[in-house]
């Protein structure tokens, strides 16, 4: 809630000081976090229910395989993450452009489980 709260404020902040560049950066970094932490979230809730289901059904199987593949970048980056590193700046930008596919992945699965 916090970090909501705070976002927030650095969005209007950011809508009133246009032309500060720096300000951007930080609500820019920020909103990319958020999208990042949630794609992790979203994984994370769908193979916990997915490890709660007792039928095997070949296209959540694949779907499953598909986003585990997609977001393996991500993964490794939150790893790191938990052990107190970074990665380099090269490690980020290929985690950061891997998120797409990532939560295209995590979209179908979930579509294919809520037809379920």
């Amino acid at each position: 809630m916090y970090n909501k709260i705070l976002f927030s404020i650095v969005l209007v902040l950011a809508v009133l000081n246009n032309g500060c560049g720096l300000l951007e950066a930080v609500t820019h970094r920020q909103a990319l976090s958020d999208y990042a932490e949630d794609l992790f979230r979203r994984q994370n809730a769908l193979t916990t229910a997915l490890m709660m289901q007792t039928e095997e059904d070949d296209a959540v199987y694949q779907a499953e395989m598909d986003m585990h593949s997609a977001c393996k970048l991500l993964n490794e980056y939150a790893r790191l993450a938990m052990e107190g590193k970074n990665g380099s700046l090269l490690f980020q930008r290929r985690v950061k452009n891997s998120l797409p596919a990532c939560d295209a992945a995590i979209q179908k699965l979930e579509t294919i489980l809520e037809v379920q």
